[in-house]
């Protein structure tokens, strides 16, 4: 590299493998009522409270009210679906892929969130959902699963369930070297500031081995009363 005419030759998967498409869905969720006036609620705050804090809320807010509860994950699965709209959205895509008999993989770093979504989950489609995520070698999430404490464990179990199936993931375990191509569904619920990140998380089902056409979605709440 000290020579002053080299350079380098970058190739990237598209060039070097037949990959399937990939498709982006943007899932317009409008809020609810209840929820439009919590967005409301915390524009006003912006002043008294500081950006800081708020903004913090607002990423609860945008996940499920609930999160800005302190009981959040104790609370029934029929009133979380009841509460959030876009929840609502994300269990009726699933309800899609589970009649094309496909798997998918749901992005989310709050581990609240995690634990709403496996909760929800485990009620609405009576399957166990496993969560990954830094506390995985200590705990699964969802309903506990003999044996099944290792993030390979767990992986193993979702690749080989035949038919439809969920795995959550914490965005920052979806690092280099973790491969799921048995799912072609990703679902980024809870979205992280880094699209770098969130691509990379993309890129654990969008890879070589792929065999199907993969579909990303990005449910997106909005309050429509101030459009």
């Amino acid at each position: 590299f000290q020579q002053p005419h080299a350079f380098l030759l970058r190739r990237n998967k598209s060039e070097i493998a037949d990959l399937p498409s990939k498709n982006i869905v943007r899932l317009q969720c409008p809020m609810s009522s209840s929820e439009a006036q919590l967005h409301r609620g915390l524009i006003r705050g912006l002043k008294a409270r500081g950006h800081l804090a708020v903004l913090h809320d607002f990423t609860r807010l945008y996940q499920h009210p609930a999160l800005l509860q302190s009981d959040a994950e104790d609370q029934q699965p029929a009133a979380l679906l009841s509460d959030s709209s876009k929840l609502r959205a994300v269990i009726d895509v699933l309800h899609s892929i589970r009649a094309q008999r496909e798997k998918a993989i749901i992005f989310t770093r709050h581990r609240a969130m995690q634990s709403i979504l496996a909760k929800v989950l485990e009620a609405e489609f009576g399957i166990p959902i496993r969560i990954i995520n830094g506390l995985t070698k200590h705990s699964t999430g969802g309903t506990s699963l003999k044996g099944a404490s290792s993030r390979a464990a767990l992986l193993t179990e979702f690749r080989s369930r035949t038919g439809f199936n969920i795995l959550i993931l914490s965005p920052h375990v979806a690092g280099v070297g973790l491969t799921i191509t048995e799912a072609n569904h990703v679902i980024h619920y809870g979205r992280w500031w880094n699209p770098a990140v969130e691509a990379q998380a993309t890129d654990r089902v969008y890879r070589i081995g792929q065999t199907k056409d993969v579909h990303v979605y990005l449910p997106i709440l909005h309050d429509e009363t101030r459009a």
